[in-house]
């Protein structure tokens, strides 16, 4: 094993601490927090905890007093004088833990002080204070605590915590852990009574305070300024709170406390009280938030209230985990009376507002606040409560805000919540509207959110109403009522309505609802004077008048004023409380009874005719909601009539596009919709099967809901909604019935059904109904789609087909056995590998038939023995490493990057773990076996020793090791990434087993040990023994049976700490990201640097492993040779049996630490200094062994300090740990390395660098001494390699040598004052840079001598110039000279370079050349004048003041599109073009024409403009490095003179007409006129369009009917071109009807970006855009279109769009 000596890394035994974690940065926290306590006390401001009282006193540190909760003691008093207290523990982190000493501490003191007789547990309370955001877990913990104050009593508590529901394992884990620590720290365990009145009176209060953010602080200091008495109130305030911290500072350790008194008393004058105006403020809050709750009716009857203390519970526990909770349900679900009820529990001790949504439907907040009667405005509120810890919001029914054309507060509520984390928001929200007020409201502001459902009522629930209501009791027996009356609503109703007779009964809501209608809304029984009649008259209109106006309230002074009375009277309708001559429904419910009540009296009066009713709905939401539900109702109950009426409908063209599919939609997410599909079969398949093809279009634009994992997530993008309802398996049976009819015509329509009906296939769940049809179909599908042509159809169907395996087995065998024979030429057999092996596609078939995936894997990944030919010299030039690992290359099977997520792997050991653990150790092993043994004959990777494991009381192990295969399941290595990928998911998948309870991970850890033949498997098993010790059994004591491995993985986690810098170095898009994120996360584990000898000191700790582990270190000690045998290997593996001997361990205090005075920065917790075990003293000779190297590493240390810090200075990079400001320390410590040897390569050339930064950046400030220091060393840097013909000197590219930096600074020098000795060895120097072996270290110095080309030196430059093209000319015509030879005697070119560079040399220190000849001399058919014209633009390009300059720029553009006009013209010259030339010319003439007049930028640009005739792509090219070139402009340039050009050449180009076609020209030059293409994420504006945006707008509307420039468009506008919006749209809308829509919107991506574009505005502007009658009609009409190809968001916006604005009555 002598191969595995080099991975042994010598490390010495220091440890790294910071602040954080030795308890300064807690100190400071813990200051922040006392000063918040004082600046309450300063301005009388509300108190957290302590709601309604008034801060008296503040002490800190009060252990004196007699309190063990000693941090903070806040005194306070009611208004009616009762005194309370706030006894605080300050911990900057906190974790719940018995085993946490400082938990456990804080507990027992919160304990001590709860039993002792300070405490009054009726008035005082605790509260653990913490840095908001550094413990999520404590969000549990806040669950617990609210669900104790929830409880009635210590047995209800106890009860809650036993059942499932009320709080989660972790909350419970926390109470069960508490509750053993005050056990332990009292003389006696609490009973259950004593411990819930313990966590009622304690709470978590969470700051944002001394951090990056600093929210808390923001709003203190906004608290300040608004108290101030002077005429800067913010530099006051910041005064202030300094002063504050300082008082703090100076109390803390003299245990001070403060009175309002006791503050200094220019404090006290400074700032004036808020007590008076905050409680002014408060009180106004709760009346308003009174009305508003009172307005909630939580009763079933007058006084029945039904308990839903877990829903309750699960509501508190989401807004402790979310700033944002939407509690979402059906109408009458009681989704406000739980809210009500979470109010109510959190009143007592949290400010909780309470409004409803119409109240934020102004332009700003304020006005909210006025109309509320409050006299705050928003800031200011926060202000006064920025001490509470938390607060809550409640907006009551917001989707009523759809409603609404200005919305603006709401969205005003949403930022202030941003700036403030510690407002939370509970809104309630009815279930059809959730998804559209998540896109609408909450989408823009980046809250977190969660959506807690409201079920119907349980049996318990209902036999608590029937306890409270006996009446009830004849309703409730009947199970198809009973299922009604699970709404709390309509319980409520029924309780209202005589339930005696027991016949009858209604079985379905339309017959409740009409028996309700009669019984409550009429009031049959009381028929004087035609009452019954009026109040329906009088309820219905007032339903129509508030559902018309858009409005909360409606004047209803003309209506029957006798039926107003009564309706009022029975709560039927309510009053405004600003107007009593303004009214509404009492409830939602009763508006859409109302609604669906007129709508049957229309229907039957319009003679059941579609037009005139489609006229009565309108585009009013209310109306349409009902709408929907009247027809749901009719065509269960109606269905001749229903039916014929949605055939009606559909057949009528002349109806609005919306009513028209709002009625097909309806009957397909009815329960009858297989009942109408059925019905009407005929008329399906008639006329072409129009109608079927309708049906399929609306079935996949609106009866689609979210992906599971997409609940919480707003926008939900329409590609990520799936197929739901049963209307779907209804539709796919149809189809297959009719396929003959349907194929061949409609098959990407049928394509598309299949694939939304399988993204909704879930590998977890069973397979739901319909799947078999959808296989069926797929393969029917499948037989006409061969051929290049129908590529893509083809791999979508056979997606679709890997997800239903099942559906249609046989076929499905055969699609494997046909991917197994891999025939040549065969696309599909290698389309099939790709789907089911590649991604996720194939993890259904993995789970369903798991040994036809096993098959296929092997047979198209695994070379077999007869595979290899010595002989054969094709697969012997191979470069790839797969063959070594006796993997197949040539396998199309995209596996990077390598995953566990990716492939068949993961999959198949989640579902069979036995087959896929066979498997994957089968593929193991025939790459150990390929490898080891060396069977690829080719080139051979460096070799693998054996190891011996030993398992014990079992025969040992031999494995194939070295460190590639090690490091394989870290990706750490070069290796198959397919094995990458099944080692990261053995890894994944036994990590996720060891998480799972009754679990016993070991047998798997030892299979996979005892039938591996090499250590790739064994790793893993390493990783999992380190991430779960305690389950690791025998398997780790096997491992550290092996020196071996205990070696290899001490070197892994040295690799381990450049992983995630590298990870993510290249952007990855799509998928690939997906894979990445998956690897950060896995690296981000926390046992990733953790070895084999952690490990063992991990099993020490375990009771019943640390023999074992003793006996093995010394086994391993006895087998070391005698003290003079050993060799540095032997006393380096001593070392680390030193470091795992944990008998040989001393302890160690904890080392004092200063505090961090960075108020950023991240800090710990102050505590008690700890005790830690550390490694003992080492043996001399190994201690000798350590010493010998430390010289060296500091050397290195030292050399890679000076090169850190000059690289960070060159390029200007700020950090915490390098002063790039200190340039004479590190000058100084430059020169006194002058005379040392060279350090490694790896750590050379920080003195070449610092002399670099002082030449650049210090000139003037250096001594002369120091100065001709700096010059020599730039020199001396120059010369070093200038003439080093070596490979790596010559092609290197970014390497951090300061060779570069002086070549650029040099020619800079020339104008300095320097001495003439200098300045002539640098004249020398800048000729050898300039004709440097490293072709970038010459155009280092090109760069150079362009930007000091100015003045005095252009005549140098010049020279410089004109030597370049002469040295160009002579070297091509010695090429011309030498190929005239035969081959053999040919001089190489660096030969002829050895020939020409010393002319060239002397031409430039002489300044010998003409610079117009030689110019004109040069050529560009040839690498060395191609070469010196590259090099001269870079001179030139600061030349903008020169013709000769101009001229040259524009020379070289014209040779480049000379060389594309003949490679048009003749196609054997394809190929032979040098991009890399022409991407630097672009980059360069486009630079240089920015600086000039526009003029002559157009000439020297005007051979581009040319060639956009016939030069798309390549012009496209130079146009966008004239755009990134554009964006880095800081001043006035030509580049929209120079856009212009390109603008019109385009416009006038006879391609234009053909753009559209799917072979046409130009498409990349229009995306790159429309500034299309690598704009950062989030970007909305470019700065350098600004007064130029309607250049782009012009250019869109001449290309009307493009698809292309539609396109190209929609992504400026998504992009940076948001200030053309949304007048854009109109000219979007024009060009879909200059063209053909459905043609146009067949591209995706514009789908996606319309859909993005409409949704920022429908929803945050709806205002705006319904104002405007011409961009209201744009948008109609861009919804409608989209709808038309297929846009679920679309449908779903053009549903709130068509709403009219508030107030409108019109139809």
């Amino acid at each position: 094993m002598g191969k595995l000596k080099k991975s042994v890394p010598i490390m010495n035994d220091r440890s790294v601490t910071n602040t954080v974690s030795t308890g300064g940065g807690g100190t400071f926290f813990e200051q922040h927090v006392d000063a918040l306590f004082l600046a309450l006390l300063l301005v009388r401001a509300p108190l957290p905890v302590l709601k309604g009282c008034q801060v008296e006193e503040v002490h800190l540190q009060t252990e004196h007093l007699g309190w063990q909760t000693d941090d903070v003691l806040v005194v306070a008093a009611r208004p009616d004088g009762v005194v309370r207290r706030l006894a605080m523990q300050v911990k900057r982190r906190f974790t719940v833990s018995e085993k946490d000493g400082t938990c456990k501490k804080a507990f027992g003191d919160f304990w001590a002080d709860f039993r002792g007789s300070e405490f009054d547990a009726a008035k005082d309370r605790f509260a653990l204070v913490t840095l908001r955001g550094t413990d999520v877990l404590l969000d549990k913990f806040n669950s617990l605590l609210d669900c104790a104050r929830a409880s009635a009593d210590g047995a209800d508590f106890v009860r809650r915590l036993e059942v499932d529901g009320f709080l989660s394992k972790t909350a419970r884990g926390y109470a069960a852990a508490i509750r053993k620590i005050i056990e332990g720290a009292g003389p006696a365990a609490p009973t259950d009574e004593e411990f819930w009145r313990f966590l009622c009176v304690l709470h978590v209060v969470s700051f944002d305070l001394n951090t990056a953010s600093g929210q808390t602080e923001a709003w203190i200091k906004a608290l300040l300024a608004a108290s101030v008495n002077e005429v800067d109130p913010l530099a006051a305030a910041e005064a202030s709170w300094g002063e504050l911290l300082e008082l703090a500072s100076a109390g803390m350790p003299a245990a001070a406390h403060f009175r309002y008194e006791d503050l200094p008393e220019g404090l006290r004058n400074r700032h004036g009280p808020i007590d008076t105006r905050a409680a002014q403020v408060i009180r106004a809050l709760s009346e308003h938030s009174e009305i508003t709750l009172d307005g909630i009716k939580a009763t079933i009857g007058p006084t029945a209230e039904i308990t839903r203390d877990a829903l309750a519970n699960q509501v508190l526990e989401a807004l402790n985990e979310n700033q944002v909770v939407l509690i979402s349900a059906p109408a009458g679900f009681g989704k406000s009376a739980v809210a009500k009820s979470c109010v109510r529990l959190l009143g007592e001790e949290l400010y909780c507002l309470a409004f409803r949504a119409e109240e934020f439907s102004v332009s700003h907040i304020d006005q909210t606040l006025i109309q509320a009667q409050v006299p705050t405005n928003g800031t200011e509120l926060l202000g006064i409560l920025a001490g509470q810890g938390r607060k809550l919001a409640i907006v009551e029914s917001v989707e009523r805000l759809l409603e609404a054309s200005v919305r603006d507060a709401f969205g005003d509520l949403l930022n202030l919540a941003q700036k403030d984390r510690s407002l939370g928001l509970l809104l309630t929200c009815r279930d059809y509207s959730l998804e559209t007020v998540s896109s609408a409201l909450l989408s823009e502001a980046g809250l977190r959110f969660k959506i807690v459902e409201v079920p119907p009522l349980t049996d318990d629930e209902l036999a608590q109403a029937v306890a409270a209501v006996p009446q009830l009791t004849n309703a409730l027996k009947h199970e198809s009522l009973k299922r009604l009356l699970r709404s709390p609503y309509l319980l409520d109703k029924a309780a209202q309505m005589d339930w005696s007779a027991t016949e009858g009964l209604p079985s379905d809501e339309r017959e409740f609802r009409r028996r309700c209608w009669g019984e409550v809304i009429r009031r049959n029984a009381a028929a004087a004077e035609g009452m019954p009649q009026r109040r329906e008259r009088a309820f219905e209109e007032v339903a129509l008048r508030r559902a018309r106006q858009l409005r909360p309230f409606v004047a209803v002074g003309d209506l029957d004023a006798g039926a107003l009375e009564v309706l009022r009277a029975d709560s039927l309708i309510v009053a405004s409380s600003e107007a009593s001559s303004m009214v509404a429904p009492g409830h939602d419910v009763l508006e859409d009874w109302a609604i669906i009540q007129w709508l049957g009296e229309r229907w039957v009066l319009h003679e059941y005719a579609a037009a005139p009713l489609a006229e009565d709905v309108g585009g009013f939401p209310a109306i349409r909601r009902a709408y929907r539900k009247w027809l749901s109702e009719l065509l269960r109950c109606e269905t001749d009539a229903a039916t014929d009426f949605v055939l009606s409908a559909f057949r009528n063209p002349a109806l609005p596009g919306y009513f028209r599919d709002d009625t097909l939609v309806c009957t397909l997410q009815s329960s009858s919709a297989r009942d109408f599909l059925e019905r009407h079969q005929e008329a399906l398949f008639s006329d072409g099967s129009v109608l079927l093809v309708r049906v399929i279009h609306l079935l996949r634009v609106a009866c689609k809901a979210p992906l599971w994992w997409f609940r919480d997530t707003a926008p939900v993008p329409s590609q990520m909604l799936v197929a739901s309802g049963e209307a779907w398996p209804a539709v796919l049976e149809l189809v297959l019935t009719g396929l003959d009819d349907l194929l061949p015509q409609h098959t990407p329509i049928l394509l598309g059904l299949i694939e939304d009906f399988a993204s909704s296939i879930d590998w977890r769940e069973p397979e739901p109904k319909g799947f078999e049809e959808s296989a069926k179909i797929a393969f029917r599908l499948l037989g006409g789609l061969e051929g290049y042509r129908m590529g893509d159809m083809r791999k979508r169907t056979l997606q679709v087909i890997a997800k239903v395996p099942t559906g249609d087995a046989e076929a499905f065998r055969g699609l494997v056995d046909r991917a197994m024979a891999d025939e040549r030429g065969d696309r599909l057999s290698d389309e099939v590998s790709e789907i089911l092996m590649g991604g996720i596609d194939g993890w259904n078939a993995c789970r369903l038939l798991p040994e036809e995936i096993v098959r296929l894997a092997k047979a198209r990944l695994l070379l077999h023995e007869e595979g290899p030919d010595a002989d054969d010299w094709h697969r012997g030039s191979s470069i790839n490493v797969e063959p070594s690992f006796g993997f197949d290359e040539h396998v199309h099977l995209d596996y990077f990057p390598a995953s566990s997520i990716r492939g068949v792997f993961l999959p198949l050991l989640r579902h069979h773990p036995r087959r896929a653990a066979d498997f994957i150790i089968e593929l193991l092993n025939h790459a150990g076996s390929w490898y080891g043994e060396q069977r690829w004959p080719y080139h051979r990777l460096e070799p693998a020793g054996q190891i011996t494991i030993e398992v014990p009381d079992e025969i040992a192990v031999t494995q194939w090791a070295n460190p590639r295969l090690w490091n394989l399941y870290r990706g750490l290595s070069v290796g198959p990434y397919v094995l990458q990928s099944a080692l990261m998911a053995l890894e994944a998948w036994l990590l996720e087993i060891c998480d799972l309870e009754g679990v016993d991970v070991e047998p798997w850890l030892l299979k996979i040990l005892r039938e591996s033949n090499n250590v790739m498997a064994t790793a893993v098993v390493a990783s999992i023994c380190n991430a779960h010790p305690e389950k690791s059994g025998r398997a780790a004591l096997a491992l550290l049976s092996s020196r071996e491995l205990i070696w290899m993985d001490r070197a892994r986690i040295v690799q381990e700490r450049g992983q995630s810098a590298m990870l993510g170095i290249f952007p990855s898009f799509g998928i690939n990201q997906v894979y990445e994120d998956e690897r950060k996360k896995s690296n981000a584990l926390p046992h990733r640097g953790h070895d084999l000898e952690a490990l063992a000191v991990k099993l020490q700790l375990i009771e019943e492993r640390r023999d074992a582990v003793f006996e093995i270190i010394d086994r391993h000690r006895a087998a070391v040779p005698p003290a003079e045998e050993q060799s540095e290997e032997h006393r380096l593996w001593r070392l680390s049996l030193h470091r795992m001997d944990v008998r040989g361990f001393r302890a160690v205090e904890e080392a004092e630490v200063e505090p961090s005075a960075e108020p950023a920065s991240e800090q710990g917790e102050t505590r008690e200094k700890r005790i830690y075990l550390a490694p003992g003293e080492i043996e001399p000779d190994v201690q000798e062994l350590i010493d010998q190297h430390a010289p060296v590493a500091a050397q290195q240390e030292r050399d890679l300090s000076l090169l850190n810090w000059g690289n960070a200075a060159w390029e200007g990079r700020e950090s915490a740990h390098l002063d790039i400001g200190d340039w004479e320390t590190f000058l100084a410590r430059a020169r006194a390395c002058d005379g040392e040897p060279e350090p490694e390569d790896f750590a050379r050339g920080g003195p070449g660098m610092i002399a670099a930064v002082c030449a650049r950046d210090h000139w003037d400030e250096m001594s002369p001494e120091d100065q001709v220091w700096c010059v020599e060393k730039l020199i001396w840097e120059i010369e070093r390699e200038c003439d080093n013909e070596d490979e790596m000197t010559r092609h290197s590219r970014g390497a951090f040598q300061p060779d570069r930096q002086a070549a650029y600074i040099l020619p800079g020098l020339l104008g300095r004052d320097v001495p003439d000795k200098q300045r002539a060895r640098i004249r020398e120097v800048i000729a050898k840079a300039l004709t440097h072996v490293s072709d970038e270290v010459a155009a280092y110095a090109a760069e150079g001598i362009g930007v000091f080309s100015m003045g005095d030196l252009r005549p140098f430059s010049d020279g410089c110039v004109a030597a370049i093209a002469a040295g160009a000319r002579l070297t091509s015509e010695r090429l011309v000279e030498e190929r005239e030879k035969p081959y053999e005697e040919r001089l190489r070119s660096l030969e002829i370079r050895r020939e020409v560079v010393p002319t060239v040399r002397a031409a430039i220190i002489n300044q010998s050349c003409d610079l117009a000849t030689k110019l004109d001399g040069l050529g560009l058919d040839d690498w060395p004048g191609k070469q010196a014209a590259a090099t001269i633009l870079q001179i030139f390009g600061y030349q903008a003041d020169s013709d000769v300059a101009i001229r040259f720029h524009r020379r070289i553009a014209q040779s480049i599109v000379y060389v594309w006009d003949e490679e048009r013209e003749d196609r054997e010259r394809h190929g032979r073009r040098d991009h890399e030339f022409e991407q630097d010319c672009f980059l360069r003439i486009a630079r240089f024409a920015l600086k000039l007049r526009a003029s002559k930028a157009r000439d020297v640009c005007a051979p581009f403009l040319t060639a956009v005739e016939k030069h798309t792509r390549d012009t496209s090219r130079f146009f966008k490095k004239l755009v990134i070139e554009e964006d880095r402009c800081a001043g006035e340039t030509s580049f929209w003179a120079l856009w212009q050009g390109f603008a019109d050449a385009v416009c006038a180009a006879p391609w234009v007409d053909h753009l559209d076609r799917s072979h046409g020209h130009g498409k990349e030059l229009v995306s790159a006129i429309f500034l299309g293409g690598g704009w950062k994420e989030n970007i909305r504006h470019w700065r350098r369009l600004e007064g130029q945006a309607h250049r782009i707008d012009a250019l869109a509307s001449l290309f009307r009917g493009s698809a292309t420039a539609l396109e190209a468009y929609c992504r400026f506008l998504h992009d940076i071109g948001e200030t053309s919006l949304p007048q854009a749209f109109v000219i979007g809308a024009d060009s879909l009807a200059a063209g053909e829509p459905g043609a146009m919107l067949s591209r995706q991506n514009t789908v996606f970006l319309l859909d993005s574009l409409l949704r920022r505005y429908i929803y945050a502007e709806p205002l705006r855009l319904k104002s405007d009658r011409a961009i209201r009609s744009a948008v109609l009409s861009l919804l409608d279109h989209l709808v038309e190809a297929g846009s679920s968001a679309a449908y779903r916006m053009r549903d709130d769009f068509v709403t009219p604005l508030s107030g409108s009555v019109s139809r």
